[in-house]
Parts: C-alpha cells; sequence; structure tokens
C-alpha cells in the first residue's frame, strides 16, 4: 500500500528489502518481537539516506524502583506477544551501533523508550 509520502508493507521485516534512499523508518512496540532485530536495525542504517532517522518505540525493562512491578505489565501486555525473555532485546544498543547519532528517552517509569538515530 502506497499513500503520497508513505509506503505501508506486510511482510517478515527481516527479509524486507529496503529500498535506498528512504527518509525515516519508525517502529511501535513491534522489532522487539522479531529475533533478527539487529539485523533489522543494521539494514535500515545503509539504506536510509544522509540524514536519515530510525525511531524506535518500545518496551524495556526499568533498571529502577520500577522493576518490581514488571510480572504485571508483562501479564497486561502478554496477549500483544510481550515476554520476559524479551527484556534481553536491547534494541537501541544497535541504533548507537549503526547510526553516527543516536539518542535515547526513557518514559512511563523506565517500562518504555524512545531510541533515535540519525545517519550522517
Amino acid at each position: 500500500m502506497t499513500g503520497k509520502n508513505v509506503e505501508f508493507f506486510h511482510d517478515d521485516v527481516a527479509q524486507y528489502n529496503i529500498p535506498e534512499g528512504v527518509d525515516a523508518v519508525f517502529s511501535t512496540f513491534a522489532l522487539t518481537l522479531s529475533p533478527d532485530y539487529d539485523k533489522v536495525i543494521k539494514n535500515c542504517s545503509e539504506s536510509l539516506r544522509k540524514g536519515g532517522r530510525i525511531a524506535i518505540l518500545d518496551f524495556k525493562m526499568p533498571n529502577n524502583y520500577m522493576r518490581f512491578l514488571a510480572p504485571l505489565m508483562i501479564l497486561v501486555t502478554r496477549p500483544f506477544g510481550v515476554r520476559k525473555e524479551l527484556q534481553y532485546r536491547h534494541l537501541w544498543e544497535s541504533v548507537e551501533r549503526y547510526f553516527q547519532k543516536s539518542s535515547l528517552r526513557e518514559m512511563y517509569g523506565g517500562f518504555v523508550y524512545l531510541s533515535v538515530g540519525i545517519k550522517d
């Protein structure tokens, strides 16, 4: 499906060939579910145009006292594919590895993060 400035696709993101010169990639609460997330982020970094951005909004395990609420949060989000094992997938580290500029912002007590990478 193609809009005026946006293209949507339904495919295994790890197998999708991202067109060269893409302006931006945005993932919300999904990429963590892919065991090949590092490959996907690397492919994004190679396909984005200079100045292009990746933005990932997703869950993470907090590094603070809110951590004790994690079992409840996992239970509530289980219908959406969230499992305890996903806490070991640190997508923001891949963004830092493959993008020259990156930022990480934690929200909601550390349970949610926004990682942004910019290609130089």
